[in-house]
């Protein structure tokens, strides 16, 4: 089904998930019985090479799909998040999966820290 079909950030069969994330996923947008897994179990702490815990988030999709995935972090979502290599490292890139790391160790950006997942039509 090509992400034209349906307009990318809109949620064609009203499960709260978009049209676009979705797609990159690998369900069906118009389909609110077809849903990913959870995103409950995609973050996790994951341990960098320096032997400290960072947040990370690890997205189930379909690589053949014209979607690109970025993570984003933040001390507080209200205040804004931040994105880009300075931010968050790719840490596993296969066909079925994406893993992204947040930069900041953990405990050492306060007391809480965010990750989340943009989902975007590839160029």
């Amino acid at each position: 089904m090509p992400i034209k079909k349906f307009p990318a950030i809109s949620d064609a069969d009203g499960d709260d998930i978009s049209n676009i994330l979705e797609y990159g996923l690998g369900t069906a947008p118009n389909n609110a019985a077809d849903r990913p897994a959870s995103p409950d179990g995609w973050h996790r702490m994951g341990r960098g090479p320096d032997g400290k815990d960072y947040l990370e988030i690890r997205v189930p999709r379909r690589r053949d799909r014209q979607v690109q995935f970025s993570g984003e972090v933040s001390n507080d979502p209200e205040q804004g998040w931040t994105s880009g290599t300075n931010h968050v490292d790719k840490v596993e890139d296969t066909a079925d999966a994406l893993t992204l790391r947040d930069k900041t160790p953990i405990g050492e950006a306060g007391n809480q820290r965010f990750m989340r997942v943009n989902a975007t039509v590839a160029p």
